[in-house]
């Protein structure tokens, strides 16, 4: 986006699976071009998986690791159900629990919101405590708000909830709505509210008292509640909720039960919350009188490397400041600038380091912008590289989607292993340790190509370039993943013919031309038609294949016939054409016998 917060360029990034050390991840790595944009925001999305956004300053090098944790799906029916303050909601309840410290969530939807006829809901959701960095790494955007506002946050949540055929739900209710209001000549109708309620993090407790009741004008103790804007990474105001006791009542003052996890907040807000992935509970940390305080940090590891591209935390005493994100530079170089009240000279911070494990330090925070003393922090971890390279197909156009992966020869904790996929270009990028051995692996139809690097500075091996920061391998020739036909039956039953069509994911959709014959050449029918890929959550199919099922129906007279013949061309997207010359099985039963359904 430019200064003014409008957009200059938006970019599709590819999303490449990575499941290593105990993890089901999504990997994306991408280089970015920022063509004079002020300030980047980066969104990250795929199905049964949270989604991942940031809010940055963009600067001429800038390094992003986007992990998207799994998250489990639960279908829900309509029933009665009841809120901590004894609200009754007749709809769909979503009830998860925590599986840590991050605290309970509870969403009611209404019947009334929800399309007619639906009989479930599915929904991905999933709690966090903004208190702990393991869970914080993964707070979307920035911690401000479209006003301007600083935010501390409180709790947050990631919820996708659809129906069972897959639509999404806020973008339903909000067309739904659309049509009310087109449909009236006078004001809406009232929409009934959606009823959340969410357990408070115990460490979120003394960010409680110290912030207080954000609403004196409402009975009891309120917390603002916030939707994500992905589009601008900030956060809109919805309104505020109230805190709640175990036994209902709402509470004036923050005890020490708090600490229990018992307090629980209950807000009702519109459908519109529902149009957001990400809901948050926050403070606007609003000074009289701010004054800004910096550090410097410098990350190095225990060889007095510098550690560049590192995703760090840093965080202080409730309500000081607001936590940040940073990311080390390519010199291991990190500048920290928050805005606090006035403290004074210095305020004590720490830092939190999140890897395969979390590396935690100690740094203070001046009101010495101009030329802040530079604070080393030291991490048991090794130094990032890249690893860049280029496939093509054998007639010279770029092999995009294609697997390639990233090994050391020799495993150290905290080492790279890195799995990416070719961009449109055919260009990858892997990570690497720097000043370690690795195979770069490339894999085609006929053989794979290894390549052997150590990114230190000296070309050798099988490198072409090596700046100490970043490899180049020469460009490879890899064979494409051909289209192939496979026959399965004609139903005498169904009065249908399956067919399965493989070939690259990039491939599709193809469009068939068939030519349907009896064994003695006798023209049945002739059918065109499109192929779609198969678009699902099923691992194991490697994204960049791809896989169509196709029905054909054919009411035609064909005798005693035990085979029919199949004859024609599939062309792909790429206007490839591939010839179809086989025969296919006649059985006497329905097609569902030779398929999932």
């Amino acid at each position: 986006m430019d200064e003014n917060g409008e957009s200059v360029e938006q970019k599709i990034l590819q999303a490449a699976p990575q499941n290593g050390g105990g993890r089901d991840l999504l990997k994306v790595t991408s280089p970015i071009a920022l063509n004079g944009a002020e300030i980047l925001v980066v969104n990250v999305n795929h199905p049964g998986y949270t989604s991942y956004s940031r809010r940055l300053v963009a600067e001429e090098a800038i390094y992003l690791n986007a992990e998207l944790l799994g998250v489990e799906a639960i279908t829900v029916a309509p029933t009665q159900s009841t809120s901590i303050s004894g609200t009754a909601i007749d709809g769909f309840a979503l009830s998860v629990p925590a599986m840590g410290n991050e605290g309970d969530i509870f969403v009611a939807i209404p019947r009334s919101l929800v399309p007619e006829g639906t009989t479930n809901l599915i929904a991905e959701i999933r709690s966090f405590d903004p208190n702990d960095p393991v869970d914080a790494q993964n707070f979307p955007g920035a911690y401000a708000d479209t006003d301007g506002n600083n935010l501390v946050s409180v709790a947050f949540n990631f919820a996708d909830i659809r129906t069972t055929d897959g639509q999404d739900l806020g973008a339903l209710v909000a067309a739904r709505a659309q049509q009310k209001l087109s449909a009236l000549s006078s004001a809406a109708e009232a929409e009934e509210a959606v009823i959340i309620n969410r357990n408070i993090p115990a460490a979120s407790c003394a960010t409680l008292r110290r912030l207080g009741d954000s609403n004196a004008a409402q009975a009891g103790f309120q917390i603002p509640v916030y939707s994500y804007d992905s589009g601008r990474g900030l956060w809109e105001l919805l309104g505020h909720g109230t805190v709640y006791a175990p036994n209902g009542t709402p509470i004036n003052s923050v005890g020490d039960d708090c600490e229990d996890g018992e307090y629980v907040l209950e807000i009702a807000v519109t459908s519109q919350i529902l149009a957001s992935d990400w809901w948050n509970l926050d403070y606007p940390l609003i000074f009289s009188e701010p004054v800004k305080y910096c550090a410097q940090i410098h990350l190095q590891n225990e060889d007095q490397q510098p550690l560049n591209g590192r995703y760090g935390f840093i965080y202080g005493t409730a309500g000081d400041f607001v936590s940040h994100y940073f990311v080390s530079d390519k010199n291991g170089a990190a500048r920290i600038e928050v805005e606090a009240a006035d403290i004074g000279d210095t305020i004590s911070a720490s830092v939190s380091i999140i890897d395969e494990r979390i590396f935690t330090g100690e740094v203070v925070l001046s009101r010495n912008c101009a030329s802040p003393q530079v604070q080393v922090v030291t991490v048991d971890l090794p130094r990032l590289c890249q690893v860049h390279g280029k496939l093509v197909y054998p007639d010279g156009t770029p092999a995009t989607r294609h697997p390639v992966m990233s090994l050391p020869t020799e495993w150290r904790l905290g080492d790279y292993f890195d799995f990416t996929g070719t961009d449109a270009n055919g260009e990858y990028w892997v990570n690497a340790t720097c000043e370690k051995n690795y195979t770069v692996s490339a894999y085609s139809l006929n053989k794979t190509f290894e390549y052997a690097v150590n990114v230190d500075g000296t070309v050798a091996g099988d490198e072409q370039a090596d700046s100490g920061e970043m490899v180049t391998l020469p460009t490879a020739t890899v064979d494409p993943i051909p289209t192939t036909l496979q026959p399965a039956v004609y139903s005498t039953v169904d009065k249908k013919m399956l067919l399965f069509v493989f070939g690259h994911s990039d491939n599709f959709p193809m469009t068939y031309q068939l030519t349907i014959q009896t064994p003695q050449g006798q023209t049945l029918d002739t059918v065109a038609g499109e192929i779609q890929r198969i678009v699902g959550d099923d691992d194991d199919t490697p994204f960049w294949y791809g896989v169509a099922m196709v029905e054909i129906a054919l009411d035609a007279d064909i005798g005693n016939s035990a085979t029919l013949a199949i004859k024609g061309s599939i062309k792909d997207s790429h206007d490839k054409m591939t010839p179809v010359d086989t025969v296919i099985l006649v059985v006497h039963e329905p097609l569902n016998m030779y398929t999932d359904e």
